[in-house]
């Protein structure tokens, strides 16, 4: 058995195991979690102390001596404990938004289309065939609906909002639905952003009866907060059978969404650009942060919008990423598991400093293991105003079936080390006609080691993107 430590911190503590909780409220500068031996993850959980756990965090693969700050990969505490410990509830991420409509519309604003409207009930649904008897939280409580037979058979639409949240961490929302009726039409949610709205989700049709289960993802990296709006549509037919019911709605912040890219996240129904978390297929269910352009399922594996973060990294910062939600890269090990699922293409894109944007495409873009140092292979070039430089007709400039250099291991096919010279990671032959993690210029010429590509001369660029689909 091993006994692990945790520092208190704000007004309760708590700690979680991957086999099971347990926690104590704090009454010292630190307490102990025991946990079985087979347990292989623990958590430090820390938060105000309420009727809920709306504020808890987590953080994993720490542990806390007292008086220290955490000390990640330490071996588990060893101090002596005596009977610390009391069962608590599954511990989950924080929650930035939830309803369940049993005390009222939990401050969400609705918007009445005429008599069509979200209403807060406890009655089954007014017309046979349609609806739900009862709400999904206790069977005997309140949902919200909006029933069709306030939009008289014309085409209505009534929206209910939710308060401002203030949640930058990409998100899951997860919530109950009913659509029930021969006629009815389509619910959709919606994220407002400032004036900027966009549809994360709809359905539409007849889903039969009872509560279904949905859970989609919100893209994070939203300042000044944003409103989730759920959204209820008729159509002009005439005839009105068909209701809409929802209920326990429930903003996770920082959760993961299972999918392994944005093609992925696309095909589940997520529809606007941004930033989300998804857990992969992996063995280890890994997650990533992954920005995606949803339009075609683009899954961005390299961005550059500023100097902010430096491109002159070791081998295990390109292998495991780097960056921020402006500048990153998105890690060769999770690039090499997308291309390896299938066959993508490649899409770069290049914005110089008089905003014209230039653009190059390629089929059958693949990365290899890291055995393979992360070899480079495409098919062909597909075309684009930026020319191909990737596929250089310069035999000891092309980049394919490169190996992936960076300054602290070199597999290029120079004579001296390309990733040293040119102060960047990349698939180097000797040396480039593209190096897109060059160093970042802000004037609109370079020569040499800026990132650039070789068929647009010594112009650089202030936007930089690469994505896969």
């Amino acid at each position: 058995m091993k006994l692990t430590s945790v520092l208190c911190l704000a007004f309760a503590c708590f700690s979680a195991t991957y086999g099971g909780p347990v926690k104590n409220s704090c009454s010292g500068g630190d307490w102990y979690i025991e946990d079985d031996a087979d347990v292989k993850y623990f958590y430090r959980c820390w938060g105000f102390r309420s009727g809920n756990l709306d504020r808890l965090r987590c953080g994993k693969g720490t542990c806390v001596r007292p008086g220290f700050g955490a000390q990640d990969g330490v071996a588990p505490c060893t101090e002596h404990c005596d009977n610390l410990l009391v069962p608590d509830v599954t511990m989950a991420p924080p929650v930035g938004f939830e309803c369940n409509f049993e005390n009222g519309l939990c401050d969400m604003t609705v918007n009445a289309d005429g008599y069509y409207s979200w209403r807060n009930v406890s009655a089954p649904a007014s017309t046979p065939g349609t609806g739900t008897p009862v709400d999904h939280t206790t069977g005997s409580g309140f949902y919200l609906t909006a029933d069709a037979d306030y939009a008289f058979g014309s085409s209505k639409t009534t929206v209910a909002t939710t308060p401002m949240i203030s949640v930058m961490e990409p998100s899951a929302l997860e919530f109950y639905y009913n659509m029930y009726g021969s006629k009815v039409y389509e619910l959709s949610i919606w994220i407002k952003h400032g004036a900027v709205r966009r549809k994360l989700w709809s359905k539409t049709g007849d889903q039969g009866p009872g509560w279904r289960y949905a859970k989609i993802a919100v893209p994070g990296g939203l300042t000044g907060g944003y409103q989730i709006e759920f959204e209820g549509n008729t159509q002009t037919t005439g005839i009105t059978e068909g209701d809409l019911g929802l209920d326990d709605i429930r903003l996770r912040e920082g959760e993961a969404i299972d999918a392994n890219d944005c093609k992925d996240l696309k095909a589940k129904g997520s529809s606007a650009d941004g930033r989300y978390k998804i857990r992969l297929s992996t063995p280890d269910r890994r997650v990533v942060t992954v920005t995606c352009y949803l339009d075609m399922g683009q899954t961005v594996i390299q961005q550059r919008m500023d100097g902010s973060i430096s491109f002159n990294r070791t081998w295990a910062e390109y292998k495991n990423g780097f960056g921020n939600y402006m500048s990153f890269w998105a890690g060769l090990e999770n690039i090499h598991y997308w291309t390896s699922r299938g066959t993508y293409k490649l899409s770069v894109s290049l914005t110089d400093h008089t905003d014209r944007t230039y653009t190059a495409e390629y089929n059958d873009f693949n990365v290899d293991t890291e055995a393979e140092k992360y070899k480079l292979t495409i098919g062909s070039y597909a075309g684009g105003d930026a020319g191909d430089a990737l596929l250089h007709p310069q035999g000891n400039l092309n980049h394919n079936n490169m190996k992936f250099s960076t300054y602290d291991q070199d597999n290029d096919a120079s004579s001296f080390p390309c990733a040293k010279q040119y102060k960047s990671g990349w698939w180097f032959n000797y040396c480039w006609a593209a190096n897109l993690n060059g160093l970042w210029s802000s004037g609109p010429n370079c020569q040499y080691t800026c990132a650039q590509w070789k068929n647009l001369g010594d112009r650089t660029f202030k936007k930089i993107s690469m994505s896969i689909y």
